[in-house]
């Protein structure tokens, strides 16, 4: 069997298929294929505020053959000048409780400069309006040339903001690591063309 699974990965790989692993990944896949046909490159950054399912989508990304490097002297340089000093400058970058709307907008349009696509990982708080940060996206989407996916947590709590990621034409996923696998995916695709 295992034998036969690698012809087939031969196949479709020659045949420029891919090969995703059940229906969720299926579906995952198309709605991320639907905006974004291609990504340029695979260095990823991520942007959130909160570190652990950010931590999580990196070692997925990384997992996959991905790159998530650390932004440049020069890059960080340019993210001090817009960031509260107590903000995480690596990758991801952790807004923490400071990651509103006009942060999340300033840090996706200042990361193009070294980054081929961008995770935006959010965890509603009681400061935060994630609609707001949905509509910042969105609206930043429209000035960059990098693709989008979104990682909004927490079902119902998001569920306006997701509406708002959807009418920008922003995939949400339920966890990063979701994001990763779809990244991953479209970023091979984009090899072969």
């Amino acid at each position: 069997m295992a034998g036969e699974d690698k012809i087939y990965d031969a196949a479709f790989k020659q045949a420029g298929i891919l090969r995703v692993e059940g229906v969720e990944e299926m579906f995952d896949l198309c709605r991320g294929l639907i905006h974004y046909p291609k990504i340029k490159g695979d260095k990823i950054g991520v942007i959130t505020n909160s570190g652990g399912p950010a931590v999580l989508a990196t070692d997925k990304l990384e997992e996959l053959g991905l790159e998530v490097p650390e932004p440049s002297e020069s890059l960080k340089n340019k993210l001090k000048e817009i960031l509260p000093p107590h903000v995480s400058l690596g990758n991801p970058i952790d807004l923490l409780a400071y990651g509103g709307a006009e942060y999340f907008a300033k840090v996706s349009k200042t990361i193009t400069l070294e980054y081929d696509a961008i995770i935006a990982i959010f965890i509603p708080t009681a400061s935060m309006n994630s609609t707001e940060i949905a509509t910042a996206l969105g609206k930043i989407k429209e000035e960059i040339k990098i693709p989008i996916f979104a990682n909004f947590m927490a079902g119902r709590l998001v569920k306006e903001a997701i509406r708002e990621l959807k009418k920008y034409g922003i995939p949400n996923y339920e966890t990063g690591e979701r994001c990763a696998k779809v990244i991953q995916k479209i970023y091979l695709r984009s090899l072969k063309k």
